[in-house]
């Protein structure tokens, strides 16, 4: 059997149990604010098969059966990165690249930078604000990354 291995990213705004609860591990009392199932090379995935652990990134280089367009595309990295985040406290003002910003970093080899489309669910009530204005709920993400009401 393969186990494939999440990260988890700590900031302050987090939560100390809904990532422990959605994935029925017992919380740490840190904080767990993100998991990242992926391979971004800030966080990646792990995998591991017949007791050994390499990153996913590592993996998907290596034996990954990727059809022609997702290589001819993004090459032998995997195209996506999943993160479930876990709220507790009001986050910090997001700011994302526009999209000439995204794909210009992209293009230079850095990877902070992309080619990706945001999408968020909540899986529980997420109340927001744009300025000091409530957005109301739901709160729908637009493909530019900016949020609508």
């Amino acid at each position: 059997m393969n186990t494939l291995v999440d990260t988890i990213k700590e900031y302050d705004w987090r939560s100390s149990t809904a990532i422990p609860a959605l994935t029925g591990r017992t919380p740490t009392g840190h904080p767990q604010a993100e998991m990242w199932l992926g391979a971004h090379p800030a966080g990646p995935s792990a995998l591991i098969r017949s007791g050994v652990r390499r990153t996913l990134a590592d993996v998907i280089a290596d034996d990954a059966k990727l059809g022609s367009a997702v290589k001819e595309r993004f090459g032998t990295r995997l195209p996506y990165l999943l993160k479930v985040i876990a709220v507790a406290r009001p986050l910090s003002l997001q700011v994302h690249p526009s999209e000439g910003q995204a794909r210009s970093g992209f293009s230079s080899g850095d990877a902070n930078y992309v080619d990706r489309t945001g999408a968020l669910t909540a899986n529980s009530c997420l109340p927001c604000r744009a300025g000091h204005r409530d957005c109301g709920w739901p709160y729908r993400w637009s493909r530019s990354g900016s949020g609508t009401i």
